[in-house]
């Protein structure tokens, strides 16, 4: 008999999580820069380094116009690289 709830309880619980729909949050819509639009062969490249931006300046937060900086000279800058280091920074050590 319990062998049976037992069953009854997952095929129940099991049902109900195949009928929850997740559905993840859309990206916001980014503005990507006139002036880099031509240093990139796809637009996903610039999309990918403007969202590195965004990020980082979330979490680095306390830097005045680090969004702003992280984007100069098209992403090749210090502010990016410290942005790369922050995501891996083993990866990046000498």
């Amino acid at each position: 008999m319990d062998f049976k709830l037992i069953a009854l309880f997952l095929a129940i619980c099991f049902a109900g999580a195949v009928a929850i729909e997740i559905k993840l949050p859309e990206p916001e819509p980014i503005e990507l820069q006139e002036e880099c639009k031509d240093k990139f062969e796809e637009q996903r490249v610039h999309e990918l380094l403007e969202r590195t931006c965004v990020s980082c300046a979330q979490l680095f937060k306390e830097e005045d116009d680090f969004h702003a900086n992280c984007r100069a000279n098209c992403y090749k800058n210090s502010h990016m690289t410290k942005c790369i280091l922050a995501a891996d920074p083993a990866k990046y050590r000498q």
